[in-house]
């Protein structure tokens, strides 16, 4: 009998899927940069007030690698994975959706 034996290296689709992933998970971060002014006129709030969305999304996504990124060694990837996306779901469905509509920003 032949043993089979395992790759541990990725191919190159794999690698290119993994960079296009983390290339739109950065970028999902500056989306909201050049239309803050019409963010501002949408939601009938200051252009300081909506400028804060940059900064809190930035600071979210930083909080997010410091916190999360390190479970990933103590945890199986796997579950934690379902654990953040069944988070994610939840507050989802615990959020103000009427402001999708505009008719509410808080």
């Amino acid at each position: 009998m032949e043993k089979q034996i395992l790759s541990n290296t990725l191919s190159k689709v794999q690698v290119l899927i993994m960079a296009i992933a983390s290339g739109v998970c950065v970028a999902n971060v500056y989306y909201n940069q050049p239309i803050l002014q019409d963010i501002a006129s949408s939601f009938r709030v200051s252009e300081g007030e909506a400028g804060s969305i940059s900064v809190l999304t930035q600071v979210g996504y930083g909080l997010g690698i410091f916190f999360l990124i390190p479970l990933g060694d103590k945890i199986n990837k796997k579950k934690l994975i379902l654990c953040l996306l069944g988070c994610l779901f939840c507050l989802w469905l615990c959020s103000d959706r009427r402001c999708i509509d505009g008719t509410s920003f808080w």
